[in-house]
């Protein structure tokens, strides 16, 4: 966990920078495209994996460090969760000392480090939360690849079956620090939107942090969206699929599968 567990690093040194009029990412299932009101002075990135490293809002917004830290921490999470097929969305609560959070955070880091000795390696996101006393540590993750024990959770007052708004409910044995709450998560465009809108609803100033003030950890090897800076202007050619415009800018996105010319740009930029 943390950066010696895999988070990702954009402290890059970029030699040149150049004007950006517009910014493309490509994602598995679409490419989103950035075009700002007015345009910004940026390092020259051509095409890369840091998708993190800048929220559109933030070229343009005037306020604290802190809102452009949650903003971006935010885009983080969502790029990390539309390109990977997460499977499982967990959350693991503590059964003792729950307010001890440095010593909660040892124990999350041990039990991921021995899962993945004992049942092989397996992907995951992590972010940390508070209860509502603001005091007690829980945990948010989700899991791709995860090979250990899966049990369907029972409730121990009825003995049945747990099913919340219709979804199935289960446990992880191995995990025997409190309480853990599995769901599985369906492998589509829509769901991982919905669980990126959900996990991002965390991401607070209240929030706590750990190791040098992260707000989440990431397994080494997640993929990310490449981002381009200045693209071929192929998207003024054709109607998006999706798209909004604020004070920042226009946000367009266009789908893969729909049009060859749009895919064509897809796999030159995103092999």
């Amino acid at each position: 966990m943390g950066q010696k567990r895999g988070q990702m690093s954009y402290n890059q040194n970029y030699k040149t920078s150049s004007t950006v009029f517009a910014m493309a990412t490509y994602y598995p299932n679409k490419i989103r495209v950035f075009i700002p009101t007015m345009p910004f002075s940026c390092e020259d990135r051509g095409v890369n994996s840091n998708a993190c490293d800048i929220a559109s809002e933030d070229i343009l917004k005037d306020d604290s460090n802190l809102e452009r830290s949650l903003r971006r921490t935010k885009k983080c999470i969502s790029d990390y969760i539309l390109c990977n097929p997460f499977e499982l969305f967990i959350t693991f609560t503590f059964a003792k000392n729950r307010q001890n959070v440095d010593e909660k955070r040892a124990q999350m880091a041990t039990w991921l480090k021995n899962q993945r000795k004992r049942n092989g390696k397996f992907d995951y996101l992590i972010v940390p939360e508070f209860h509502k006393d603001k005091l007690s540590l829980h945990f948010h993750a989700l899991f791709y690849g995860y090979c250990g024990r899966i049990e369907r959770a029972i409730n121990p007052k009825t003995n049945k079956l747990i099913v919340q708004n219709g979804q199935k409910i289960y446990t992880l044995p191995e995990y025997t620090l409190g309480f853990s709450n599995a769901k599985q998560i369906i492998q589509s465009e829509e769901s991982a939107n919905r669980v990126a809108h959900y996990v991002k609803k965390y991401i607070t100033k209240d929030m706590p942090t750990f190791f040098n003030k992260q707000r989440y950890w990431v397994s080494k090897g997640l993929k990310l969206p490449k981002v381009q800076y200045n693209p071929e202007p192929w998207f003024r050619n054709f109607k998006p699929n999706w798209e909004i415009e604020n004070d920042f800018g226009r946000i367009m996105e266009f789908n893969i599968g729909a049009n060859p010319i749009i895919d064509a740009y897809w796999r030159k930029y995103n092999g």
